[in-house]
């Protein structure tokens, strides 16, 4: 079947802005369904506007690795991860020292809250 030939994990490690939003425009739309699990390690670009995008781009994403990715401000992206990402189960946010447990617990809380699917949050 065709889903067998998309890819199941999108790799946009490193990526500058423009490039991954050239590929949520262009890629992602072809290929978001099958799309389960997302790599934006070392992304200096990574903001709160291309990861709303990605939510909206990859909607059965369930993993979600956003290592060292130290420019996003832990409350807000705490409030998008316990509101958004419906399917989303694991994140990796190792590297990310900018986000504290306070924060943390709160995904947890509004995840619950929102009868959305618990996360794995990783963060050593």
């Amino acid at each position: 079947s065709i889903s067998q030939v998309l890819p199941s994990e999108v790799n946009l490690s490193g990526a500058d802005k423009d490039y991954i939003l050239s590929y949520i425009s262009e890629i992602a739309p072809k290929s978001s369904s099958t799309i389960t699990d997302l790599v934006v390690d070392n992304c200096l670009a990574l903001d709160l506007q291309i990861l709303n995008q990605l939510d909206n781009a990859f909607t059965n994403l369930e993993r979600l690795s956003i290592k060292n990715c130290l420019q996003l401000e832990s409350s807000s992206l705490c409030r998008m991860l316990g509101c958004n990402f419906k399917r989303l189960v694991f994140v990796d946010l190792r590297g990310c020292e900018q986000v504290n447990s306070r924060d943390l617990a709160s995904v947890v809380i509004n995840r619950s809250m929102r009868s959305l699917s618990p996360l794995r949050l990783v963060t050593q």
